[in-house]
């Protein structure tokens, strides 16, 4: 009633505001066709011109479809009875207003010839009531009523406004007025018969901003559609809309001011035109849904464009299969958003979209679709994501390609769908909140492609799964807690990373990437801690450093919190990786043994921090910064740090770093340490494992209860132990270079093998001592302040000098009752040397082996005196540099084609020492043979190179000293002692098997002895014969004066020197002149031992040398004898001419 009331106003105004110059002028239909131009067809039959016009009142207009076919200018046009009126491209001017009702009657403003920019109809206002309609198709309509008490386009009750073109109002007009009222219904339309890609709109504008228009009518049911293809754009406020507005396929629904809506949105854009896109848009000002309003998407998509708030009371719904909702704006839905359940639904967020519906089924059908862009942010703030489920499963997809979800989800929601993550134009996908995230069995986060993020607290239930792509700077990471509950694949070729405050692991997990894995991201800024409740394995092409940054910056921890937990780490690539500086792992074992780390090899920079008893399966590497540590049990047992991985030959190592432990650091068998840095723990190195100081300084300030190996390797390597060390049964000390200093003193009872220096402070052997490396290497036992038991309390240590040579500079406790050993390199043949630089006694329980090979002599050398009262046995060749003493005890085993040199400094072979064999006791190289009184070296041949003695060089000390053979070679020299003419009184030697002589006899006298013309000392007996001569008698130290002097004569079977009178030297034929008789007398004797009247040099033999004298001394004359005739003189030339010159030998 209140719609007719104000149409009938209207006509009244109509009528009133009329010109008293304008006529009424009707539509009869009287003249040919429907043209306004065409008089007959008006009653006054004439044109009308500024009249008010009626059309379809008279009964023969009714239903009559008029056209305009030029401009007109009216007063008024008032159009019913199901007549109708167009434009037809012409101009109509209404300067008053235009009334349309009734069933069928119409109004159509179709665009101007000129073009849109020119008018179609100008009117003060348009009333369309009773079933009227007004429609546009193009052009501009502008309304403009002078009064500001009226609207001026009014759609009454089921009367309707349609069409395409611009609807501008230009007016003024008062509170509470709207330029546009609809209470019918305003539509969109297409031109007829146009093509489906051509869009059309309709604009309505208004020059009064301020007034809004009604677009659901005084009655607030007033509808708008929204047809196929085409745009509805309001460039005005409106009042807030209760009724329906329908989007169909193509729609766009475009205010371009703020609105709320009381009513419904009604989308139905599945079915569209061939070649149109199954979705509607909502674009322009935010739309405020309020309570009880709702927007349903009952098929297609709707795609909102403007910013919407729907306030709580309010729905969103989609509906049938395959429809969607696309956000391309800020929106918040804090209603209703009801999914039903419909395959193939989506929610697609291009923006900031903020969902707190609760409930908010969010899956729809178990299989909607959700797609995040890198425009969107989508934040889920409700109580439950899956009503129709009592575990809050959401089991559709979730495509976030550089945007960001938040779910925040009361009691954490669940996820068994698939998470599609990726980066999108330059931007990450994010997927974050506050609730945890549960993805259970079939569930799936699959990154794509670039940087994903899932910032929610994760739990892997058993069968999900996460995939990563590889990307060269991709990667997903886990910024919040995760938790694997056991059973969950973790795969992909990119890069998984976990920068995760709290990371846990509650059921046997394994990550099988053939990418990279990173535990920690960001370690300089984040405490991380990943907590091992049961097995962890990470399989991947590497693994990033566990704790990178500063302790300063808090530290990162794997607690290992269960006996039965193990972390195993298996790269492809480098096979090792790093728990950083503030990186630490706490394991906390039990009582017995079971592996907590295992796989790759582990550089330790940080802690690892052992609890109880555990097995390190893992080779590790500790670091300048790494500490290994087993200080504490929480139950009866020892803490043990187990070193279960590598091997000998690839041992676990130290660098710097520190081992502690109120325990025990332990070493199953097969396995090493090796490094340098302080060990501050009881060592117990199982089997034939090996602990080596390698590279710098190893202190080991525990106690060694147990170790297979234990040393050094190479120089500048240095093993310190602190505490008194004895080698465990089937254990050695090895030293491959470098120095093993024991502080409080150390024990061998196995072996102490290799080479380079060993400072033990107290030693005691009761081992064996043994070289190892090689010609060119030294095993030292180093000088210092503690005693050295070479032989052991079991008097049974030994000493094996055949890898290499011995060197020993401290001195012995006591004497040496065990067995040493010199041996040779068996490739070279080269032979090593045992050193001892202090005084020292074998013993005559004790035995030294020199066993040389066919080419080199093994050695006994040192500054030290050698007291040797055991057994001497020589193998090949062998030599003594050392100044030595054969004791009386002493036994020489020195086989036939054996050699026993004596070089540098001298041997002294006491009487009752005993020879055995047939070898040869030789003096070379500056070394002296001393033979004490009664020695007797039985068949062994003395060999004299440099020098034999016998006594000693103190006075009266002369010695009678008997050898099986006696062979002087040409530089050798025997000396002497001459104290009286009883043999007592002087050294002899007794050859019985003969001598070979060459070299020097000195003569020395002692204890002030002056000899007798015509004394005589056999000095060297020679039963067997003798074979050659002296070369020289030095008797320098042995001048008798008063006209004596020395005779050497050769015997056969004696060397014999005799006291004889000086004589003239030269004339041996004592007739008191050198002349040619005295050259005959020594031609006929040359080569004579026995006959020495021409031995003018006294040397025991007529020789060359003897010749020289005569020589020499020719023409000399005793007292009273004339001299030589020159013809004399000139026959002994001659004779001198003839005897042919003989080299001396």
């Amino acid at each position: 009633m209140r719609t007719l009331h104000l149409f009938l106003c209207a006509v009244l105004a109509l009528v009133v505001a009329s010109p008293a110059e304008a006529i009424n002028v009707f539509w009869d239909d009287g003249g040919s066709g429907k043209s306004w131009t065409t008089a007959n067809n008006w009653s006054p039959n004439q044109r009308p011109d500024n009249d008010d016009v009626f059309v379809g009142n008279l009964a023969a207009a009714v239903g009559d479809s008029t056209t305009l076919d030029d401009d007109f200018a009216i007063n008024s046009l008032t159009i019913s009875n199901a007549a109708d009126v167009d434009t037809a491209k012409f101009f109509l001017k209404v300067s008053g207003p235009i009334s349309v009702s009734g069933a069928g009657s119409t109004l159509t403003a179709s665009e101007h010839v000129d073009g849109s920019a020119v008018d179609a109809i100008n009117a003060a206002s348009i009333t369309a009531g009773l079933n009227g309609a007004f429609v546009m198709n193009g052009g501009r309509t502008v309304l403009a009523d002078s009064s500001a008490a009226s609207a001026d386009l009014i759609v009454g009750v089921n009367s309707f406004f349609a069409g395409y073109g611009q609807l501008q109002f230009n007016d003024t007009y008062g509170a509470g007025i709207s330029p546009l009222v609809n209470d019918g219904s305003l539509t969109t339309q297409r031109e007829s018969g146009s093509s489906n890609a051509t869009r059309f709109t309709l604009s309505i504008d208004s020059s009064a901003a301020s007034a809004p228009l009604d677009l659901d009518g005084f009655a607030g049911n007033g509808t708008v559609g929204v047809t196929s293809q085409t745009t509805l754009d309001i460039n005005q406020p409106i009042t807030p809309f209760g009724s329906t507005m329908t989007l169909n396929p193509g729609a766009e629904l475009d205010i371009n001011t703020s609105w709320a809506l009381n009513g419904t949105v009604s989308v139905n854009a599945g079915s569209p035109l061939p070649g149109v896109a199954p979705q509607a848009t909502i674009d322009g000002g935010t739309v405020v849904v309020n309570p009880g309003a709702g927007v349903f998407v009952n098929s297609g998509e709707l795609v909102i464009d403007a910013g919407t708030n729907f306030q709580p009371g309010s729905t969103l719904q989609l509906g049938v299969a395959n429809s969607a909702i696309t956000f391309n704006a800020p929106a918040s839905v804090l209603g209703t958003f009801a999914v039903p359940s419909s395959s193939g639904l989506a929610i697609n967020v291009n923006d900031t979209v903020t969902i707190g519906s609760t409930p908010f089924d969010w899956d729809g059908a178990e299989n909607s679709v959700t797609n995040i862009s890198p425009t969107g942010q989508l934040t889920i703030n409700s109580t439950d994501i899956s009503p129709s489920a009592v575990d809050d499963t959401f089991d559709g997809t979730i495509n976030i390609t550089g945007g960001r979800l938040v779910a925040n989800v009361v009691g954490g929601w669940q996820m068994g769908g698939t998470v599609n993550i990726a980066f999108g134009s330059g931007i990450a996908g994010r997927l974050g909140g506050s609730s945890p995230m549960t993805v259970v069995s079939g569930g799936l986060i699959n990154h794509t492609a670039g940087f994903g993020q899932i910032g929610a607290p994760v739990i892997f239930e058993p069968g999900s799964s996460t995939v990563v792509a590889p990307n060269s700077n991709g990667k997903l990471i886990f910024t919040n807690s995760v938790t694997f509950q056991g059973g969950s694949s973790h795969t992909g070729a990119g890069r998984l990373s976990f920068d995760s405050t709290t990371t846990t692991v509650n059921g046997a997990t394994t990550i099988n990437m053939t990418g990279d894995v990173l535990l920690d991201e960001d370690a300089a800024n984040n405490d991380t801690t990943l907590t091992l409740n049961n097995d962890f394995t990470v399989n991947a092409a590497s693994v990033g450093v566990f704790g990178a940054g500063s302790v300063a910056a808090g530290i990162d921890l794997i607690a290992i919190n269960n006996a039965n937990a193990t972390l195993t780490v298996n790269q492809s690539s480098t096979n090792t990786w790093t728990l950083g500086p503030d990186g630490v792992i706490t394991i906390n074992g039990s009582g017995t043994i079971t592996t907590t780390l295992a796989g790759d090899d582990l550089v330790v920079l940080g802690l690892v921090d052992v609890t109880n008893i555990t097995r390190l399966g893992a080779r590790l590497d500790i670091g300048s910064t790494g500490t290994l540590r087993a200080n504490t049990a929480t139950i009866a047992v020892t803490p043990q740090a187990r070193l279960g991985g590598g091997s000998i030959n690839n041992p676990n190592t130290i660098s710097g770093g520190q081992i502690s432990s109120g325990g025990e650091i332990v070493a199953e068998n097969g396995k090493a340490l090796y490094g340098y840095g302080f060990v501050d723990a009881n060592v117990r190195f199982l089997g034939n494992s090996e602990l080596i100081a390698e590279g710098g300084q190893l202190f080991v300030n525990g106690a060694v209860l147990d170790v297979g190996v234990i040393g050094v390797a190479g120089p500048g390597s240095q093993l310190v132990l602190a505490n008194a060390y004895s080698t465990p049964a089937g254990s050695a000390i090895e030293l491959r270079g470098g120095l093993v200093t024991a502080l409080a003193g150390a024990t061998n009872t196995t072996e102490i093998r290799g080479y380079g220096t060993l400072n033990p402070g107290v030693m005691i052997n009761n081992g064996t001592i043994r070289t190892q490396g090689g010609v060119g290497q030294e095993l030292v036992i180093a000088a210092g302040a503690g005693t050295l038991n070479l032989d052991g309390t079991t008097e049974n240590g030994s000493l094996e000098v055949t890898g290499g040579n011995l060197r020993i500079d401290r001195p012995l406790s006591d004497a040496f009752n065990g067995i040493a050993t010199v041996g040779f390199d068996t490739p070279s043949g080269i032979a090593y040397s045992l050193e001892i630089n202090e005084d020292w006694t074998l013993a005559p329980s004790g035995t030294l082996n020199l066993n040389g090979s066919a080419t080199s002599f093994a050695t006994l050398r040192g500054a030290g005196e050698a007291q040797l009262n055991g057994t001497l046995n020589v193998g090949n060749r062998a030599n003594i540099s050392a100044n030595a003493n054969l004791g009386a005890t002493a036994t020489v085993n020195l086989d036939e084609n054996e050699q026993l040199r004596v070089s540098l400094n001298q041997l002294t072979v006491d009487a009752n020492a005993t020879f055995v064999g047939g070898g040869l006791l030789w003096s070379t190289n500056s070394g002296t043979v001393m033979l004490r009184d009664g020695v007797d070296t039985e068949d062994v041949i003395l060999v004299n190179d440099r020098r034999v003695r016998l006594g000693t060089a103190a006075d009266m000390n002369v010695a009678t000293a008997t050898t099986f053979f006696y062979d002087q070679l040409a530089f050798a020299q025997l000396f002497i002692d001459i104290g009286g003419t009883d043999p007592s009184r002087y050294d002899r030697l007794v050859a019985t098997n003969g001598a070979n002589l060459a070299g020097d006899l000195d003569i020395d006298l002692i204890s002030g002895f002056v000899p007798s013309l015509g004394d005589t000392f056999d000095v060297l007996l020679t039963p067997g014969g003798q074979f050659g001569n002296f070369a020289a008698v030095n008797t320098s130290d042995a001048t008798i004066g008063g006209g004596l002097t020395w005779q050497v004569r050769y015997t056969g079977t004696a060397v014999r020197l005799e006291v004889v009178e000086v004589g003239l030297p030269g004339d041996y034929n004592n007739d008191n002149v050198v002349d040619v008789a005295d050259y005959t007398l020594w031609r006929d004797s040359l080569g004579d031992t026995i006959n020495l009247t021409a031995d003018g040099d006294r040397d025991g033999i007529v020789d060359q040398d003897d010749y020289d004298v005569w020589v020499n001394n020719f023409g000399a004359m005793g007292p009273a004898i004339a001299v030589p005739e020159p013809a004399g003189l000139l026959l002994v030339g001659v004779g001198m001419m003839l005897v042919p010159r003989r080299r001396r030998r």
